[in-house]
């Protein structure tokens, strides 16, 4: 949920999974107060299982915590106060990182943006001593207002150059990026794998989860019916599937409802080995009537 006041003073992120709210005020005669109240409205049950609206209240209170300082230290905190604040954005791969061909770089900002000047943004191909310009877009987060993704053509086994001029990124608060200088190189196509998973005994919505042996989830795929699923970019590693049987066809796995008698979503593992190797296509048969 993304949400402005309309008096453009508070700026609203939540969590993925709801469970985190960050919240930006962007007026200072509001954020330099040292005590904030928030009133709260949300539905709960009352003692009779019926919902009713609800009103809470919140105090916020900053304590700024004195430590004893030394005159040089005063002094270089000082030299740091002077200074033009700089936005601090960084990217989701190191200097001389490689990426993979279905990847994509993202800017993660500490404060939501407000403007972003593409023609501070250069993207090269290297090839020997030569810089090739390359086309790109930059791509607005659905969900979280600090991170921007680069939209790109990958050229397998090559390097690239990010240049990122300052400026180019302008928070709420007015405050602009420094200059950013990166270089990246991609794998060879060769060093994937890919899965075809043949799916039968199909009789209603399900979600299939592609994750790693810790189940961390890699990739996801939805399907009503019998038929083949493509599992793409995969490394050289062991997998395993996660099968979601989506009955209300929301998308996700529900975990039900106590007081309603819904039961939980069933969820179903497959049970045969799936080791990828580079360069290999693995076929896969699922009959979920079994």
């Amino acid at each position: 949920m993304n949400f402005d006041s309309g008096k453009n003073w508070v700026i609203i992120e939540t969590g993925l999974n709801h469970d985190t709210i960050n919240y930006w005020i962007t007026d200072s005669s509001i954020y330099n107060l040292d005590t904030l109240k928030f009133e709260l409205k949300y539905q709960t049950l009352d003692s009779t299982n019926n919902y009713f609206w609800f009103t809470d209240t919140l105090t916020f209170r900053f304590f700024e915590k004195r430590v004893p300082k030394s005159s040089k230290r005063k002094k270089k905190e000082k030299e740091i106060l002077e200074e033009e604040p700089k936005l601090e954005t960084i990217t989701n791969y190191k200097n001389n990182a490689t990426i993979g061909l279905n990847k994509n770089i993202t800017f993660i900002n500490p404060y939501p943006i407000t403007f972003v000047d593409t023609s501070k943004i250069h993207f090269f191909l290297l090839e020997d001593t030569l810089e090739f310009a390359q086309s790109f877009e930059i791509e607005k987060d659905s969900v979280f207002l600090r991170k921007y993704r680069m939209i790109n053509d990958w050229e397998e086994g090559a390097r690239y150059r990010l240049f990122i001029e300052p400026g180019a990124f302008t928070d709420i608060y007015n405050k602009t990026n420094d200059t950013i200088e990166m270089k990246y190189k991609t794998r060879e196509f060769s060093y994937y794998g890919k899965i075809f998973l043949n799916i039968t005994g199909l009789g209603s919505n399900i979600i299939v989860q592609l994750m790693n042996s810790k189940e961390k989830i890699l990739q996801e795929k939805a399907i009503n019916k019998n038929g083949v699923l493509i599992f793409e970019y995969l490394y050289p590693v062991e997998y395993m599937f996660k099968i979601i049987f989506d009955t209300n066809e929301n998308g996700k796995w529900d975990t039900g409802n106590y007081l309603n008698k819904i039961q939980p979503e069933k969820v179903k593992y497959y049970e045969g080995e799936i080791k990828i190797r580079s360069n290999w296509d693995l076929d896969l048969d699922l009959d979920l009537e079994n």
